[in-house]
């Protein structure tokens, strides 16, 4: 039960899903992810790498994780600053986008 509104504010980013509506949409798509270094496990995200660092006060966090999905790397982050709620995305910073595939693909 989700309104054409939420769906749209979700694509836009204007807020996110709920952990709860998170896990239902992930359900429904059968997307799955999990600490897989060896890309061996059945998993559509096969997180390979994490880096987490505290900003300021210890209520505010980032932390990225290094994915390997469908053959591609993907830095998803998860930037949630108050309750256990995980939000986890595309990181749409660049620079680590750009860092992690040089790993993944063997350059410096």
């Amino acid at each position: 039960n989700v309104t054409r509104q939420a769906l749209s504010n979700w694509e836009r980013d204007v807020n996110e899903p709920d952990l709860n509506m998170l896990k239902k949409i992930c359900f429904l798509f059968g997307v799955n992810i999990g600490w897989d270094p060896s890309l061996k496990k059945d998993y559509d995200y096969h997180v390979v790498s994490i880096f987490n660092c505290n900003v300021g006060n210890p209520e505010q966090h980032i932390t990225y994780l290094f994915s390997v999905h469908d053959g591609q790397p993907v830095a998803l982050v998860d930037q949630t600053t108050n309750g256990s709620d995980c939000m986890v995305k595309e990181t749409a910073n660049q620079e680590v986008r750009t860092a992690f595939a040089n790993i993944f693909e063997g350059n410096n």
